[in-house]
């Protein structure tokens, strides 16, 4: 989080950044930097930046996703799944096809969302088509749709394939997820 707002602080000193980058993008970012980091208060007064978008004409430019995330999260965080899902699908329509990486995040967004409103197998089919947009890529985020499924694979008493998904993830992720396979198997009658 340190390195977020140093860089939140420097770009913000900098004087020939552009007002939508300073009001609009790194509001939004700093935003889902604290979403992320659960501090969901500071999450939602950065999240503001949605204002300033509007003013300035940037609430359908991809400077927009990371707060339309943020408020989607929070949204979700207090289940009202109806603006969860309406802010995802807004952050979805600005990145599909024009920035891979905000897409395929929208699209786990999008399948927590439906797997709130206990939508599991769209939830998963969300989250297969996100990993087709960085598919062949290697990037790190996939291990976030690999975990993302391994959970709802294990909702649906599927103790397989969350297994096989963790060994993709990092020591303390797999080793939690792991850990969450066998209370699940330990509940079995």
């Amino acid at each position: 989080m340190r390195a977020v707002e140093r860089e939140a602080a420097v770009a913000l000193a900098t004087p020939e950044l552009s007002e939508p980058v300073k009001l609009v993008m790194v509001p939004g970012v700093r935003a889902l930097a604290w979403f992320d980091a659960g501090q969901l208060n500071r999450a939602a007064e950065a999240a503001q930046a949605e204002a300033e978008a509007r003013r300035l004409g940037f609430d359908r430019h991809f400077f927009a996703v990371d707060y339309l995330r943020t408020l989607a999260g929070l949204a979700l965080e207090r289940r009202d799944l109806d603006t969860a899902e309406r802010l995802t699908e807004q952050a979805l329509s600005i990145a599909e096809r024009r920035r891979p990486m905000f897409e395929f995040l929208a699209r786990l967004d999008r399948a927590r969302v439906w797997a709130a409103r206990g939508q599991v197998r769209e939830a998963l089919a969300s989250i297969e088509a996100a990993r087709q947009i960085l598919a062949g890529t290697g990037s790190v985020l996939l291990r976030r749709a690999d975990e993302l499924e391994a959970l709802l694979r294990l909702s649906l008493g599927d103790p397989r394939t969350p297994a096989e998904l963790a060994r993709r993830l990092p020591p303390a992720r797999r080793s939690l997820l792991l850990a969450s396979r066998r209370l699940v198997g330990s509940r079995r009658p």
